[in-house]
């Protein structure tokens, strides 16, 4: 026989059903985060606005089953405010223990969360890089060009 928690979400994912927090979609976001494949099952969209190393204002779009749209709702309430750090941290588990757990069969729905969070920071961790390699770049070659003249000076 089974037993509650394999037929129905608990209490505090049943609200975040019923009251998605920050549902909707970002038009000024700095950076947008996908995770799964539209029409070949859950599918999220978190949408993320910052300010320095803070979480300024976020939004969720999930396409799934109602676990999904829990497990969209508390990512995007447990983010807004954190630092990219604090954020970069998130793993499944907490997500599980934020909504007082899944139902049985459906525990795939917070690491859709989740890869949606990550996917948001390595792509942004990736442009960073590339923005300071770019920058390691010219000051190398600047430091390159300043010894250069030092040494033409002494001689």
């Amino acid at each position: 026989m089974l037993g509650t928690k394999e037929l129905a979400i608990v209490a505090t994912a049943s609200d975040h059903v019923a009251n998605p927090r920050h549902a909707g979609t970002l038009p000024d976001a700095d950076a947008v985060g996908v995770a799964g494949v539209p029409g070949q099952g859950n599918y999220m969209v978190l949408y993320v606005k910052r300010k320095g190393d803070r979480i300024l204002d976020v939004r969720f779009q999930t396409y799934g089953c109602p676990a999904a749209i829990a497990s969209g709702s508390w990512v995007a309430e447990w983010i807004l405010g954190k630092t990219l750090s604090e954020v970069a941290r998130l793993e499944s588990s907490d997500i599980e223990s934020g909504l007082d757990g899944l139902p049985i069969g459906k525990e795939h729905c917070a690491p859709l969360a989740v890869r949606a969070v990550r996917w948001k920071f390595s792509k942004q961790a990736n442009q960073i890089i590339s923005i300071i390699s770019q920058h390691a770049a010219l000051c190398h070659a600047a430091i390159l060009a300043v010894v250069s003249v030092q040494q033409r000076e002494t001689r």
